[in-house]
C-alpha cells in the first residue's frame, strides 16, 4: 500500500471513522464485512471504537475531591449547578483529546453533555441482574410472561424511540454481565472482576419454583415433559421427588430451592432451561427495541469473560445480537482461544466493552483488572493487548475502564483505576500509550508493518 494510503488512514471524519475507505453512508453506525469486520460511521467510513467507561460527574463529586474541583473550576461542584456541568463537559472533551478516545462507552450518561457530540453506547437495562449486584428472586423476571413483553415495550418507547434518529448512537447495550450460571451466582470474596457478595438466585431456579399461573413455570414443565418423554417416574428419580404427574409439578411452587451443581442430570436440565430463558429474553427485548428504533445496532448484554459462560449461551448471542459484546479483564493471550471459539460460534464481530489493567495503591488496594507494579508496566500491557486484539479481523472495539480513579471506602464500585487520579493528574505512561494506540489502531487492523512510518 502506498504512503498516501497510510496517510489517509489517520484522516478521520467527524465521528472518528478512518477516511482510507468509503462504504455506503446510511446516517447511522452499522457493520460491514469485507476482508474484516468494521463498524461503519454514519458518513460511511470504517470505525473502531476506542472508548472510556465511567465518565460521570460523580467522579468529581466524591468526598475526597469535590472541594478540589470546586476550587479548580471556580464554581460549586454539583450536578445541579449549570456552571459546573459546563466545566465538567469541557474537562471530558479535553480528556478525550488527551487520551485519543472516540467513544463515550458504558456506564456513561450522554445526557450530561449539552453541546458535545461524540459516538456512544447507550445502556438500556430491562433486566437488573448484573454481576456486581446482589439481585433477589424478584429481579429474575419471568421472560415468558405478557408482563415482561409489556415492560420491554415500555423501556423501548421511553429510552430507544427518542434516540432513533441520533447519528452518534452506536447501539444499545443491555445488562452488565448478567448472572446466568451457578458459578456467577455463588458467594464470593473480592475478585479481579467484582466485589464481595453473598450468593444470589439464578434464573432457572427462580422460574421453576413459580406457580401454575406463571408462564415461566409452564415453560419449565413443558421442557421437562420433552426431556423426560412424559415419564414422570424418570423425572422423580432424577430429582428425588414423588409427583403423580407433570400437572402436580406445575401446581407445586418452591419445590426445588437448591441448585444441585454436583448432579450432572440436574445441571443438564438447568442449562437447557437457561437456554430457553435467554433465547426468550433476547427475542422479546430485541423485538421491542427494533420496533422503537430500527436504525441502530443491538449490542446486547455485556457477557462476562472472566467466568464460565457456556457455548450454548454464546451461540444465542450470535443468533440475536449484532456483535459479541463482552467484558474480560485479562491479557490477550489468556483470551485468544476463547475469542476464537466465540467467533466461530457466533459469526459476529467481537467488542470488548469493558476491561483494563490497574496499579493497586492504598486508595485502590483491590482494583479491577490485572495488577501491575507500575504505570509503565500497565502501559506496556495495554499496548500489547491493543496490538493483538485489533489485529484480529473480527475485533471492532475496546472500551477502557475507566476515566478517573475511584478510591476505596466511598461506595460500592470504589475499585476503578482510571487514566488519571481523582484530581486530574494524568498518568503520563498511560496517556502516551492511549495516544499511541489511537494513532495506530486502524493501521494495526489493516496489517500495517510495525516499523512503517505513521501517516
Amino acid at each position: 500500500m502506498t504512503e498516501a494510503f497510510w496517510e489517509s488512514v489517520n484522516q478521520w471524519d467527524r465521528y472518528g471513522g478512518s477516511m482510507f475507505r468509503s462504504y455506503e453512508a446510511t446516517g447511522f453506525f452499522r457493520l460491514e464485512h469485507d476482508n474484516r469486520w468494521w463498524l461503519v460511521s454514519p458518513e460511511g467510513h470504517p470505525f473502531i471504537s476506542f472508548g472510556l467507561n465511567h465518565v460521570e460527574p460523580d467522579e468529581m463529586l466524591r468526598p475526597y475531591n469535590r472541594r478540589y474541583w470546586s476550587a479548580m473550576l471556580g464554581c460549586d461542584a454539583s450536578r445541579d449547578n449549570p456552571a459546573f456541568m459546563a466545566a465538567y463537559e469541557e474537562e471530558v472533551r479535553l480528556d478525550f483529546a488527551r487520551f485519543g478516545m472516540n467513544t463515550l462507552a458504558c456506564h456513561s450518561n450522554v445526557g450530561h453533555y449539552a453541546s458535545w457530540k461524540v459516538p456512544y453506547v447507550h445502556t438500556l437495562r430491562v433486566v437488573d441482574i448484573c454481576h456486581w449486584q446482589t439481585p433477589t428472586a424478584v429481579d429474575f423476571l419471568d421472560v415468558f410472561s405478557d408482563a415482561f413483553a409489556e415492560r420491554c415495550r415500555a423501556f423501548a418507547a421511553e429510552d430507544a424511540a427518542p434516540r432513533a434518529n441520533d447519528p452518534y448512537l452506536i447501539g444499545y447495550s443491555y445488562t452488565d454481565c448478567p448472572i446466568l450460571t451457578p458459578l456467577e451466582a455463588a458467594q464470593r470474596t473480592v475478585v479481579m472482576y467484582g466485589g464481595a457478595r453473598v450468593e444470589t438466585p439464578t434464573w432457572p431456579n427462580v422460574l421453576r419454583n413459580l406457580g401454575a399461573e406463571d408462564a415461566g413455570k409452564r415453560a419449565y414443565v413443558d421442557l421437562m415433559r420433552e426431556v423426560y418423554a412424559e415419564d414422570i417416574g424418570a423425572f422423580n428419580t432424577a430429582y428425588g421427588q414423588r409427583f403423580e404427574g407433570f400437572g402436580e409439578l406445575l401446581a407445586t411452587p418452591n419445590w426445588c430451592p437448591a441448585v444441585a451443581t454436583f448432579d450432572k442430570t440436574r445441571m443438564r436440565d438447568y442449562y437447557m432451561f437457561l437456554e430457553r430463558i435467554v433465547d426468550r429474553y433476547y427475542a422479546v427485548l430485541n423485538a421491542a427495541i427494533r420496533e422503537a428504533d430500527p436504525n441502530h445496532l443491538i449490542v446486547g448484554d455485556k457477557m462476562n469473560g472472566n467466568t464460565d459462560l457456556p457455548d450454548e449461551i454464546m451461540a444465542l448471542v450470535g443468533k440475536h445480537m449484532d456483535v459479541v459484546f463482552f467484558q474480560w479483564y485479562a491479557d490477550y493471550d489468556r483470551q485468544k482461544e476463547t475469542l476464537n471459539r466465540w467467533s466461530r460460534l457466533t459469526n459476529k464481530p467481537l467488542f470488548n466493552g469493558d476491561s483494563s489493567f490497574s496499579v493497586p495503591t492504598r486508595h485502590t488496594p483491590d482494583s479491577l483488572g490485572p495488577h501491575c507494579g507500575s504505570h509503565e508496566e500497565r502501559a506496556l500491557r495495554a499496548t500489547a493487548y491493543a496490538e493483538k486484539a485489533f489485529a484480529r479481523p473480527d475485533f471492532i472495539g475496546w472500551n477502557w475502564c475507566g476515566w478517573m480513579d475511584r478510591w476505596a471506602g466511598y461506595g460500592r464500585d470504589a475499585r476503578h483505576t482510571g487514566l488519571q487520579d481523582p484530581f486530574g493528574n494524568v498518568y503520563v505512561p498511560m496517556q502516551v500509550a492511549m495516544l499511541d494506540i489511537s494513532s495506530r489502531m486502524y493501521g494495526i487492523a489493516l496489517g500495517k508493518p510495525s516499523g512503517q512510518r505513521q501517516g
